[in-house]
């Protein structure tokens, strides 16, 4: 779910997306596997970043 609602917010629905968005920042954690289940994705060209990370 937290990379759509980075990359594709769109396929979240709004009650969701609400959600999300009254989260402070420190409140917010993902897993070290999930970044790099994420980063494989995008190595293989299956998933595509809406933002470069390397920045």
């Amino acid at each position: 779910m937290w990379i759509w609602w980075i990359n594709e917010p769109d396929r979240l629905t709004a009650t969701t997306l609400c959600y999300l968005d009254n989260f402070n920042p420190p409140d917010i954690c993902v897993s070290n596997i999930s970044c790099w289940e994420v980063a494989k994705l995008v190595e293989k060209g299956r998933l595509e970043l809406a933002e470069d990370l390397a920045n």
